[in-house]
């Protein structure tokens, strides 16, 4: 996902298209674009062996110049099948010049329109490919007719809505208050802006096996400014790194004075509970460093990140 956000190929998703992919992908949707390979063995051989002969010639002519095969047996991408309109094939878009509709992905066209006689055998084979496996549908196919479900509209659902403070508190989450100032080293839609309640691929913050409603989503190197002039307590929040492979260090300062340090957390496996004092504190400071060697993978979370009123604070207190 984090390719197609830094817009691979000049991919430009909606929003929605890209929770539908992420909702196939979480479900492990079945669906391959390459039906024909050699890696797999006979059961992935699809192709009769004449009209694969005949598309090995072709592809041997016409790609394997640019593609580094002589007879296309290693790289059997040139049979991948748009299953609902064979002609938006990847075989067939990709050297299909621009003027007849193509991507033109070759460079120079390699078919300059769509009568070109190659460009016709490699559409009459795909064709005849996708009649054989509807006629004879494959249990790792199962979608490829589409089914009744694929057909109906589905709405997907809101997030949930924020989660308020409770009517007199003593906590108030920083994710319901303004900050100040904030940055984020990276976001998906690069706006470079720290998320409240998401992390910075607008899901749900997760810390290890965790998930909370409630904090704050950022990414190294990030600083997150809360003016607090005084009016808190205590400030508690539990932190962690939200990537595998990636290195970070949370910092808390209050004022300029350093109140809390985390040390480099790995991974998404490390995580800890910070639980400050910020009484007369004006100006909290929530940091995010690499940890040292580069920011990559470095999603950061301040989970369930909350700060106590001084007032109530100072009440119960008394009452004790």
């Amino acid at each position: 996902m984090k390719l197609l956000d830094g817009g691979h190929h000049g991919a430009r998703l909606t929003e929605e298209d890209r929770l539908r992919l992420i909702h196939w992908i979480d479900a492990n949707g079945v669906y391959y674009d390459r039906y024909e390979s050699d890696a797999y063995g006979p059961k992935r051989n699809l192709f009769a062996s004449e009209p694969r002969k005949e598309l090995e010639s072709t592809y041997a002519r016409r790609c394997a110049t640019c593609h580094n095969s002589g007879d296309g047996r290693q790289d059997t991408w040139w049979l991948s099948l748009n299953r609902r309109d064979v002609a938006l094939s990847r075989a067939l878009m990709a050297p299909l010049a621009q003027s007849a509709g193509g991507w033109q992905r070759c460079g120079e066209a390699v078919f300059a329109n769509k009568d070109d006689p190659d460009y016709r055998r490699f559409l009459a084979a795909l064709t005849g490919l996708r009649t054989m496996l509807a006629q004879r549908p494959r249990e790792d196919l199962l979608s490829l007719k589409g089914t009744a479900v694929e057909s109906q509209p589905v709405v997907l659902p809101a997030p949930p809505p924020p989660m308020p403070d409770e009517a007199g508190s003593a906590w108030v989450y920083l994710s319901n208050l303004p900050w100040e100032s904030g940055r984020a080293g990276w976001t998906r839609n690069g706006d470079g802006l720290p998320r409240r309640d998401r992390d910075v691929t607008e899901n749900l913050l997760r810390l290890g096996k965790q998930r909370y409603r409630k904090g704050l989503g950022t990414h190294a190197p990030s600083e997150i400014v809360y003016r607090l002039d005084g009016q808190y307590a205590r400030f508690r929040a539990t932190v962690g790194g939200a990537e595998q492979g990636g290195t970070v260090v949370f910092q808390v300062f209050g004022d300029d004075r350093l109140l809390f340090e985390s040390g480099v957390l790995k991974g998404m496996g490390e995580v800890k509970t910070t639980d400050v004092s910020v009484a007369r504190v004006d100006r909290l400071r929530l940091v995010v460093t690499d940890g040292g060697d580069n920011y990559y993978a470095d999603m950061a979370n301040w989970a369930d990140a909350k700060l106590e009123r001084a007032d109530v604070a100072a009440t119960a207190d008394r009452g004790r």
